[in-house]
């Protein structure tokens, strides 16, 4: 089975999750709108730190670098054309778990996404942290992995450990971060106690006025939709025939474009649907039905006020957040309007051991936490269960973030026996709920971002 297909088969939406769990940015952008992609450099990151540290524990020998293998090419192919064998020169396969097919789709991200001076760096980085792995197994008792897995394109769900580089031990493995301002966890509104109908919009329904009773037709979530649509609408037909992704990539690579047939007066739209496995709808495509892909003025201004998501207005969020300060005041208002609303349910949601402990990403069985420089043993969620965390409700704080992406609030934890003392430590995480990507276009995320000092509640740093 190819990488492509493996994908489409066990990765559904995973794509969209990779685009933010591997992109940094810096505490202060944490949730502009610059961060919402999907995949590109994103995924270009992902595969030459994950890899590299997955070659660190398994290599074939002393590891010093990839030789060209495509030296007679013509002058536009790669330098190295990665294959299922030549890869078996450099990772030794009995120290491999399901070795063929893992292989198989290294071969085929490589060639895709490969960068020697990012793989080897990372290299160079998870080989320096292999060793303190080692002595840190060694040294508590712990069982050394004599097999190692990639977990590629699937996360971890539930209570399982987000290891992306597996071990064959009751320590599950290595979660491998590889930029600053990563995401330490994915989560779903409801985790904040957000309750929505199937394909509802959190972000809409819980940033209406409660003060004046404002329904969904009636909110600024719908203003700020409005005037977004009705300002992309007037700019489109101005050029018919002219197709708009209102973002960097061309409407060949983008997902999203939108284009005014002035004869037929219709706009033409491509985008990704979202109801069950994902699927291009795109009207250069023959194989698109005609009418998915065709929508009146009238038909597009009606549905700004449903309160659900709708995959093809994606292209209208691209929209915002190329002009995200001309609509900068509605989308204050609906993302002030949503922090005021929500700050009570998101100190409930932690209000318990578990809950806490899911957002700080504590799994079912221990785990290493990798990032540029630094290395952290992670406690199992039973390990952690005999320390209580807490979260109190002055140590929330709600911090306004740039562009049109969300909201954000700065929460520190201690644990119950520092909290009596005078002084107590406190570890630091960002909550965001915001749109991960596809503003208008699918429903907001919760991301657990630039975590500080957790060993203050538990974790084990090692380096």
């Amino acid at each position: 089975m190819g990488f492509k297909e493996y994908l489409s088969e066990e990765c559904k939406h995973k794509s969209v999750f990779l685009a933010e769990y591997f992109f940094g940015c810096s505490n202060e952008e944490s949730i502009n709108e610059e961060s919402i992609n999907e995949g590109g450099t994103s995924d270009k990151t992902k595969y030459n730190s994950e890899i590299p540290c997955l070659l660190a524990y398994a290599q074939n020998g002393d590891f010093k670098g990839f030789e060209k293998n495509n030296l007679k090419e013509a002058k536009k192919s790669k330098d190295i054309i990665f294959t299922t064998e030549y890869l078996k020169d450099y990772f030794d396969e009995k120290k491999i778990n399901n070795s063929e097919l893992t292989l198989s789709l290294i071969a085929e991200a490589l060639n895709g996404f490969y960068d020697e001076k990012l793989f080897m760096s990372s290299f160079g980085i998870s080989e320096t942290f292999r060793l303190k792995v080692t002595e840190y197994l060694t040294k508590t008792k712990k069982t050394k992995p004599s097999q190692f897995s990639w977990a590629g394109l699937q996360n971890a769900s539930g209570t399982a450990a987000p290891d992306d580089v597996g071990f064959d031990t009751v320590v599950a493995g290595i979660s491998v971060k590889s930029v600053n301002a990563v995401t330490l966890k994915s989560l779903s509104p409801d985790s904040l106690k957000l309750t929505t109908n199937r394909g509802e919009d959190a972000i809409s329904k819980y940033s209406r006025d409660r003060e004046t009773g404002q329904s969904s037709g009636d909110s600024y979530w719908f203003n700020w939709k409005k005037k977004v649509v009705t300002s992309a609408i007037k700019l489109v037909k101005k050029e018919p025939g002219k197709k708009f992704t209102f973002s960097s990539e061309t409407p060949e690579d983008s997902h999203y474009y939108i284009m005014y047939n002035k004869e037929e007066k219709v706009f033409y739209i491509k985008y990704k649907s979202g109801t069950g496995k994902e699927k291009l709808v795109d009207p250069d495509d023959d194989k698109t039905p005609e009418g998915k892909y065709k929508f009146t003025e009238t038909n597009l201004k009606q549905k700004t006020n449903i309160a659900t998501t709708n995959p093809h207005y994606a292209v209208f969020g691209n929209y915002a957040i190329q002009n995200s300060s001309e609509f900068k005041k509605l989308s204050d208002l609906v993302y002030n309007t949503l922090a005021k609303n929500i700050s009570e349910m998101v100190f409930e949601s932690f209000s318990t051991n578990s809950e806490i402990m899911q957002k700080l990403a504590i799994a079912d069985n221990p785990y290493f936490y990798q990032s540029l420089k630094e290395l952290y043993y992670v406690p199992s969620s039973n390990e952690f269960s005999e320390n209580k965390l807490i979260v109190k409700k002055t140590d929330i704080n709600y911090k306004m973030g740039k562009g049109v992406a969300g909201v954000m609030f700065t929460i520190k934890i201690t644990t119950e026996a520092q909290e009596v003392s005078i002084s107590p430590n406190y570890a630091q995480i960002d909550l965001h709920l915001r749109y991960q990507n596809r503003v208008f276009g699918l429903n907001p995320t919760v991301k657990v971002q630039n975590v500080k000092n957790l060993e203050n509640i538990g974790w084990v740093k090692i380096s």
